[in-house]
């Protein structure tokens, strides 16, 4: 039995909680997962708080996939390290879709771009039912994302997480269609890039490389997803975009 369900790209019906780690997750998922916590907990990084965004040069490279489960990983593998996991991704979010049967609290429509435009006082950060991971939800998709996320706001919330939680862990939008990742550059110590096989390619991924690199970005590595395996099973890691043809340059 395959982890996933092989399904069309961008299938709305795609079900998001199975990508998810669990029990039932293959070891070699998980393994692979812990891989990349260790070489995250080495980097040469001072601050107190890790603060690491997770992008892709264009939608359906698996960076949805590899954040969640990534901050799922570091809290469920780290003694009493509290992480969050933000979805900056205020455009086409879908870390809610994935982790609303993981959540505490029933309410979790309110997110970041509600806090970030004023509606509500504080962020409505939740506490998932996994140990020590928190999220706080993108919330209603907004016509301009990248001025909140220039604000002095959104740069005053990054600062009193800090206080808060030892990892920071945060989903981008595609850093080859919206300029929304590379506005994090000074914000975060730097970034992952996730590539899939079949769907990625070398001229993209350098490319999106490059624009990061260009701006001043800190990129700590590429994570290749969606490998055959030796048991030749594959686990695809689908993110839900339908298409981002209502992208603007925001």
């Amino acid at each position: 039995m395959k982890f996933f369900q092989r399904k069309k790209s961008h299938d709305g019906e795609t079900l998001d909680s199975m990508r998810i780690l669990d029990d039932s997750t293959p070891f070699t998922i998980k393994e692979a997962f812990r891989t990349l916590y260790m070489n995250i907990l080495y980097l040469p990084i001072e601050d107190k708080t890790k603060k690491i965004a997770i992008t892709s040069a264009f939608p359906g490279e698996g960076k949805t996939y590899t954040s969640t489960n990534l901050a799922i990983t570091i809290s469920q593998n780290s003694d009493n390290r509290r992480v969050l996991l933000i979805d900056m991704d205020m455009r086409k979010s879908s870390i809610s879709k994935i982790l609303d049967k993981h959540v505490k609290d029933a309410d979790c429509k309110a997110g970041l771009s509600e806090y970030l435009t004023g509606i509500t006082d504080e962020p409505n950060i939740i506490q998932t039912n996994f140990r020590n991971l928190f999220v706080l939800f993108a919330g209603a998709d907004c016509v301009n994302p990248a001025g909140l996320i220039t604000s002095k706001k959104f740069e005053n919330f990054l600062k009193d997480c800090e206080s808060k939680y030892d990892y920071i862990i945060i989903d981008t939008p595609p850093v080859m269609l919206v300029s929304d990742a590379a506005l994090l550059v000074g914000k975060v110590n730097g970034f992952l890039l996730s590539a899939r096989q079949g769907r990625s390619t070398t001229r993209a991924l350098s490319d999106a490389y490059n624009s990061l690199v260009n701006v001043g970005a800190q990129i700590f590595g590429v994570v290749f997803t969606d490998e055959n395996i030796k048991t030749r099973k594959r686990y695809s890691n689908y993110n839900n975009y339908s298409d981002y043809s209502s992208y603007g340059n925001g």
